[in-house]
This record gives structure tokens, C-alpha cells and sequence, in this order.
């Protein structure tokens, strides 16, 4: 999320190429480890914008679904439309981004209690064949 933020800012200050805003983004401090950003900047930079994100989304394995489909859409819109139409396109993909990484948490939450809840029982289960 705080990358569709950081592209939003650079959209509205600047009219630059889209690798360009991709670039400066990257060189930011807090998004310098975000994969596809490095990936992005370091190589490729023969083809288009579409397929360079598409390949530099491949390198981000860790992505949850919902996030890297999110920056799938990113890339099929970023750079093809005049700079408001992209700003309300950002705007829609971090509430989408918003969502599915509450999402993820609360799954992660639920199922958390659930496997503990299985690890003590287990080890309960344990003991007593034990005895």
C-alpha cells in the first residue's frame, strides 16, 4: 500500500515517463527492499512498461494473492491513461490492496488461534498415551 501511495504522490508532482516515477519511487528509503520496484529498475528496460511490471511482479514470490493481483492491474493501467484517470485508479487499488490485507489478517488471526489450539490439545493427546 504505501507503494500505490508513494506512486500517487510522484504522479501528481510530476509529469515524468512511467519507469521514471517507478524509478524514484524505488530510491526511497522505506521502499528500497520492495521487490518489484528493484527488480524493475536493475533490468529490462527495453520493453514496454506492461511487461517490464509483469516480470518484475514474477520476482515477488511473497506477495498474497490479493496484493499481487492488485499489482497486476497496476501495470495493465499505469501509464496507458491521462494523470487523473490513473490518480482514481490508484485510489481504487489501494482500497482494494486495503482489503484484501485485512483480509489476510484476520485469516491469519483466526487461523493462528485455531493451530494453537490444536498444538496444545495434541500435546495433551501426547501425554496422556504417555502415561
Amino acid at each position: 500500500m504505501a507503494f500505490l501511495q508513494a506512486v500517487g504522490e510522484e504522479l501528481q508532482c510530476t509529469l515524468a515517463p512511467v519507469e521514471q516515477i517507478i524509478c524514484a519511487v524505488g530510491k526511497r528509503k522505506e521502499l528500497q527492499s520492495f521487490t518489484p520496484v528493484a527488480y524493475f529498475c536493475s533490468c529490462l528496460p527495453f520493453l514496454p512498461f506492461p511487461e517490464r511490471w509483469a516480470q518484475a511482479l514474477n520476482s515477488y514470490h511473497t506477495a498474497p494473492k490479493g496484493m499481487k493481483a492488485a499489482l497486476e492491474s497496476f501495470g495493465q493501467l499505469f501509464g496507458m491513461y491521462q494523470a487523473q484517470v490513473q490518480l482514481e485508479a490508484l485510489k481504487n487499488l489501494q482500497e482494494s490492496a486495503r482489503l484484501h490485507w485485512q483480509q489476510a489478517k484476520d485469516y491469519c488471526s483466526t487461523h493462528s488461534k485455531l493451530y494453537s489450539t490444536l498444538g496444545i490439545l495434541g500435546g495433551l493427546g501426547a501425554a496422556i498415551l504417555m502415561m
